[in-house]
């Protein structure tokens, strides 16, 4: 299952700050993203999913992006 945003830096144990720092962006745009209130720009989004190892699809959907291919996969069957 693909993780949030908010779970995957939880997870590698950074604060909102701290990845933004890490990636050049504000603190504000990471907790919109988070918040799902705002999309970053694609190399914001490259940049985010390379360093948390993540896809950008992941970064983009998180859980949503899971719940919908399951319910591609079970439509299927």
């Amino acid at each position: 299952m693909m993780l949030s945003l908010k779970d995957v830096r939880e997870k590698r144990g950074y604060t909102q700050p701290e990845l933004a720092e890490k990636v050049g962006v504000s603190q504000s745009l990471i907790s919109q993203m988070e918040q799902g209130k705002k999309n970053g720009s694609v190399s914001t989004n490259m940049k985010l999913a390379t360093f948390l190892g993540v896809s950008v699809e992941a970064i983009l959907h998180g859980p949503k992006f899971t719940q919908s291919n399951n319910e591609k996969q079970e439509a299927k069957r």
